[in-house]
């Protein structure tokens, strides 16, 4: 008798396990999802970009995470913060098939914070609810969280980024010093040699110079304008 029970009760935990839904999530240690006030979430495209979030995916996941407390923005907004502020930007991609949805989140410059894997409900009756449950699955994680921004934790990619460059070498050149140097060799400058503004956003004003002081190098860059803070 007991073999007997024993069998129906492992026979059952099989049952169940097959039956839960397959998730899993990751947390990056180096970053605190309390620091960032702000979720984007990119549009879904489907048909070579001819339709958007036909499943109403993101619809469902923006309605998930703004039911955890974050504020969700659209990309016009992001582009109106300064750089700074958008250090406090998640982007929440999300890719899915039929089956399974998965979910990333990283920071403005492309770091991962949070990625999380969940299985779809497998239903035909409503593609919503189908992706309810994938987009739920993915966001374990956030199961029994409920986001309040802390400024203590904020994520700044300007000083990442300075931090990242610190040990780079920097040579000091001031415009009038330039232009001197320019003005007095007119005739044998290279054709590279000049002052040069970036066409595209106008984000940068450069000198390209010859370097004089270093045998295994040709020229120098040097930034004299730009409206990038990295800088």
């Amino acid at each position: 008798m007991n073999k007997i029970l024993n069998k129906l009760i492992f026979l059952t935990i099989l049952f169940l396990v097959g039956c839960a839904a397959n998730k899993e999530f990751y947390f990056s240690n180096e970053y605190n999802i309390k620091g960032f006030q702000y979720v984007h979430i990119p549009q879904l495209f489907y048909d070579e970009g001819k339709r958007e979030d036909i499943y109403g995916v993101r619809v469902i996941a923006t309605k998930y995470l703004r039911s955890k407390g974050f504020l969700v923005i659209e990309e016009n907004e992001v582009r109106k913060l300064s750089l700074s502020a958008q250090g406090l930007v998640l982007i929440c991609n999300i890719s899915h098939d039929y089956d399974n949805t998965r979910i990333e989140l990283t920071t403005i410059d492309a770091q991962k914070v949070y990625s999380g894997f969940g299985e779809n409900a497998g239903t035909f009756d409503s593609f919503h609810g189908n992706y309810d449950a994938g987009i739920s699955n993915a966001f374990s994680g956030f199961s029994n969280y409920r986001h309040s921004y802390n400024p203590k934790y904020a994520y700044d990619p300007i000083k990442k980024i300075k931090e990242q460059y610190k040990d780079w070498e920097r040579v000091v050149q001031t415009e009038v010093e330039i232009r001197n140097y320019l003005d007095s060799n007119i005739s044998k400058i290279d054709p590279i040699e000049g002052i040069w503004t970036e066409t595209n956003d106008k984000q940068y004003r450069i000198a390209i110079t010859k370097d004089l002081n270093k045998k295994n190098r040709d020229f120098l860059i040097s930034i004299l304008e730009t409206d990038n803070p990295y800088w």
